[in-house]
């Protein structure tokens, strides 16, 4: 029998082998670029992911920042303090955490809520106070969770 003759009687069954290869090895490669894509698809998730959050973190962390100024005074013995919310969102809950031994003249607002831009000016008597320093305490949210950041007293 000679191989054209062979052929003649298989080619079909021979062809259709070696079509049938090539489309396993096109199935692999496809099946392992589908795996790759949804590899990089979950991180590309979890990083945009990520970003969000920070964004989230950040935007909370400047929706209320704070500004201290010494603010001059006509009582002896006080210092004075003046407070801003240089930040884009109303501090609520807002409070004044004073050093040890330290007093304020005349009113100190308890709870409020500081706007952006109003100041709030206090006059303190610190009474010996070492190392002074402000605790400021407020809620980004009427309900929020309390935002609490500690400054050298301005001087």
């Amino acid at each position: 029998m000679s191989v054209w003759s062979w052929f003649g009687d298989h080619g079909i069954e021979v062809l259709a082998f070696g079509a049938a290869a090539v489309a396993v090895g096109y199935s692999r490669r496809a099946t392992r670029i589908a795996h790759e894509s949804a590899d990089y698809t979950r991180r590309a998730t979890e990083v945009t992911e990520r970003a969000e959050q920070r964004a989230i973190a950040d935007a909370a962390r400047t929706a209320v920042r704070w500004e201290l100024e010494p603010n001059p005074t006509y009582v002896a013995e006080t210092h004075g303090l003046k407070l801003t919310n240089v930040g884009t969102h109303t501090a609520h809950d807002f409070h004044v955490d004073l050093p040890p031994n330290a007093q304020t003249v005349g009113t100190h607002p308890v709870g409020v809520a500081m706007q952006p831009g109003l100041p709030l000016t206090l006059e303190v008597a610190l009474f010996g106070a070492r190392d002074p320093h402000v605790t400021l305490r407020w809620r980004a949210a009427p309900d929020g969770e309390v935002q609490l950041r500690t400054y050298p007293f301005p001087m």
